[in-house]
């Protein structure tokens, strides 16, 4: 990979602190559940890009919490300042990691159905191209690569997959817009974790079944 280190682009996987993480899922889960499902996506997540990718890992957050769900899968935990998604994303793109890697590939921890094989193809695309972009149906982004890690600038919330697209043409960078459906719904409503395809990765299928009363299946 041109421009980046032996192991390949440093991915980065950003987490809300645990307390406030998928507060949309508050009317139906109570607080404890709602940090459990969030642990269990973010373990699918992680493992899925374990998986795919062997090189630097970066878990970006506000909250310590997650200190052992890094360790586990040898990532570097970042503690950002909780300001933001956007901000979050760009303290790791200015990290130590990201720099030595010399190019990222951000991948959302509510990702709960990430496969590694879609992953893969997001990883070999941002061999060919500076910018790679998995639009989520929703008109978000599934995933972000970036190479180098400042191609162009993070623009997360509604409509940002077009945005990243808009930022790539405009800043002149190669751009691969990829069709992933592991990548294409993040998990944000009950309607989220009840579509069966594609599958849930484990731990967020164990948490789905043993909560199908409280979730309404």
């Amino acid at each position: 990979m041109a421009g980046a280190g032996p192991s390949g682009p440093c991915v980065i996987v950003p987490v809300q602190a645990l307390a406030s993480a998928k507060s949309r899922l508050a009317e139906v889960l109570p607080d404890r559940d709602r940090a459990e499902l969030v642990l269990a996506m973010l373990g699918d997540v992680l493992e899925a890009v374990r998986a795919a990718h062997d090189g630097p890992l970066l878990l970006v957050t506000p909250d310590e919490q997650y200190e052992l769900a890094a360790a586990v899968v040898g990532a570097t935990l970042l503690i950002d300042t909780g300001t933001g998604y956007n901000e979050a994303v760009r303290l790791a793109l200015a990290s130590s990691e990201v720099e030595a890697a010399g190019a990222a590939v951000v991948v959302p921890a509510d990702q709960a159905r990430a496969q590694a094989t879609d992953l893969r193809s997001a990883l070999d695309a941002l061999d060919a191209h500076e910018v790679v972009v998995a639009p989520s149906l929703d008109g978000g982004t599934g995933l972000l690569g970036l190479r180098p890690p400042d191609a162009i600038e993070p623009a997360y919330g509604p409509g940002s997959a077009g945005a990243h697209e808009q930022a790539a043409r405009s800043a002149g960078r190669s751009l691969a817009v990829l069709q992933l459906a592991s990548l294409a719904r993040d998990i944000d409503t009950v309607e989220d974790l009840a579509d069966a395809e594609p599958p849930l990765g484990p731990r967020t299928a164990a948490f789905v079944a043993a909560r199908r009363a409280l979730l309404g299946g």
